[in-house]
Formats: structure tokens, C-alpha cells, sequence
């Protein structure tokens, strides 16, 4: 890419792609979140009272899942689907994307947070660290491609739009 048109960092072709990931985001967290079962499953650290884990944690998985179907939705409305593969053909900044530029990242984070709180451990949440580190880096890149695309357009929404909540 030649010319550029935002303010932030710029994305170049030798950074690998937004596409470049190492597997689809629901597997990454289910993959993390079966490491932090097996911790668990060695070593027991149970945190919670068992109503208030299941009544939490509930709340939790249900609100994760409506971030993340309300986000594919919007993104469907578009043609757009997850996967990485396809290039926006216009920014996202209706449904969730009003209050979060990654809605997806997030509603897999609000889930894993509660389907820790039924499991009623701390183990789940190493790796849910490596998790969010993870998806913070894999979301400026993504910012990174979507300011060089979008421009001013992407940085007005930048400006407006906190990355995670």
C-alpha cells in the first residue's frame, strides 16, 4: 500500500495481514479456557460462593453471548461475516460498535469471565491474560489495516469509540 490516508500507524506489507491470525477467536478462547480447566482439575482454587458463581457467571455467559451475536449480526447486515479473510467494504459503527471498535474480542472475554465464574476458579485466569494480550495485539493491527483503508473516516471513529469498553 502506497498511499495513506490516516492519522495512526501505519499498516505496510511487510506487517503480516489482519487475515494472518492463528485461528479463529471463539477457538482460542475455548483452547484457553480447556488450559485453565485442566489447571483446575490438578488444583482446585475455588473463589466464589456456589450461588453467587452460578448467578455471575450466568449473567456474565448471556451478556457475553449477546455482545458477540449482536455483532455478527451487524456485521452480517453488510455481508461482512468474522472470519478474517474478507475485507470491510465499509467501517462498522452501528449495533455494538457504537461503544466497542471490537465487540467480538469482547463478548469471547465477557463469556470466559462466565464460564470462570460457574467453574468457580482462578486457574482459567492465566490464560485468559495471554488471551486479551493476545487479542489487543491482533486488534491494532486490525486498526492499523482499517486506518490505512478508512482514513479520516476510521480515526473520527477511533476517537469516539474506546477499543475495548
Amino acid at each position: 500500500m502506497s498511499e495513506r490516508q490516516g492519522n495512526g500507524p501505519e499498516f505496510n506489507d511487510t506487517e503480516p495481514s489482519p487475515a494472518e491470525i492463528l485461528a479463529p477467536a471463539p477457538v482460542l478462547g475455548l483452547g484457553a479456557f480447556l488450559i485453565g480447566v485442566a489447571l483446575h482439575l490438578i488444583n482446585p482454587i475455588s473463589v466464589f460462593p456456589t450461588p453467587l458463581n452460578f448467578v455471575g457467571g450466568g449473567i456474565l455467559v448471556v451478556v457475553g453471548v449477546g455482545i458477540l451475536l449482536t455483532a455478527v449480526r451487524t456485521m452480517r447486515q453488510i455481508n461482512k461475516s468474522p472470519p478474517h479473510e474478507d475485507e470491510p467494504s465499509e467501517l462498522l459503527t452501528d449495533g455494538p460498535f457504537k461503544y466497542t471498535r471490537n465487540p467480538l474480542y469482547l463478548g469471547i472475554i465477557v463469556i470466559y469471565l462466565g464460564l470462570t465464574g460457574l467453574l468457580n476458579s482462578l486457574w482459567p485466569l492465566a490464560p485468559l491474560l495471554v488471551l486479551v494480550w493476545y487479542f489487543d495485539r491482533v486488534a491494532r493491527r486490525e486498526e492499523a489495516y482499517l486506518d490505512s483503508k478508512f482514513g479520516d473516516e476510521f480515526s473520527q471513529y477511533r476517537e469516539n469509540v474506546r477499543r475495548w469498553l
